[in-house]
């Protein structure tokens, strides 16, 4: 994995440093696989993506990927809490 370019992505999705993004930086990103180029969705679309993936996605592969998140958190527990019970309410409803 290019360094650079991961670096870059990291920049392009901090809403405080995604400015400071030049034309040039974002095509190495692009080039090198790290970042895509934006594509509108429809509400519609959204939700048979979603329901696609509910679809697909088992729910002990799910399970399995938010407790192996917690290995490689970087964030706070508390962040995990709300993550979950919008998982729990979301596989429940």
């Amino acid at each position: 994995m290019d360094k650079k370019a991961v670096q870059i992505l990291n920049r392009l999705m901090d809403d405080q440093k995604k400015h400071s993004v030049s034309v040039e930086e974002l095509a190495y990103a692009r080039k090198m696989g790290m970042a895509v180029e934006d594509q509108p969705i429809t509400h519609d679309q959204a939700l048979d993506l979603l329901e696609r993936c509910f679809e697909t996605i088992s729910l002990e592969d799910a399970a399995q990927a938010f407790l192996y998140s917690f290995v490689l958190a970087r964030c706070g527990l508390p962040l995990y809490f709300g993550v979950l019970c919008v998982c729990v309410q979301l596989v429940f409803l």
